[in-house]
């Protein structure tokens, strides 16, 4: 399956449940699922570039993790819908409070304010 059809079936699943696939030996998820599991796990999500301009969001861990991963989305209130061996879905990732950084800080010539809503406007968790 391309990356194309797998952002397709994560904008499908909507803002409230969240699709992650595996490629390889990883286990990756895009815009919104991408969002949802670094907030349960704390992982980065990472802003990557393709062709013709575009990008896309996400963020990703070894499969080795797995079992680790579906332990820590529970913990942080959610639950698992559906699992097969290579994907799963999972829900019920609260919204986090609105977020108001220090003024101070400072990412890449422009205020981490202006970096963190650039890019949560791909989701609305």
């Amino acid at each position: 399956m391309t990356e194309r059809e797998l952002i397709q079936q994560q904008q499908e699943l909507g803002d409230s449940r969240f699709l992650v696939t595996r490629s390889g030996k990883f286990f990756s998820a895009y815009g919104c699922g991408a969002f949802a599991l670094a907030r349960a796990t704390g992982y980065r999500v990472m802003h990557r570039q393709r062709k013709g301009g575009n990008f896309v969001l996400t963020t990703g861990f070894p499969e080795s993790h797995v079992g680790k991963v579906m332990e820590q989305i529970i913990a942080a209130g959610g639950k698992i819908d559906r699992q097969d061996d290579g994907s799963f879905v999972f829900s019920g990732i609260a919204k986090r409070r609105r977020w108001s950084p220090s003024p101070k800080k400072r990412r890449a010539g422009k205020t981490a304010r202006a970096a963190k809503v650039r890019m949560t406007t791909a989701c609305r968790l």
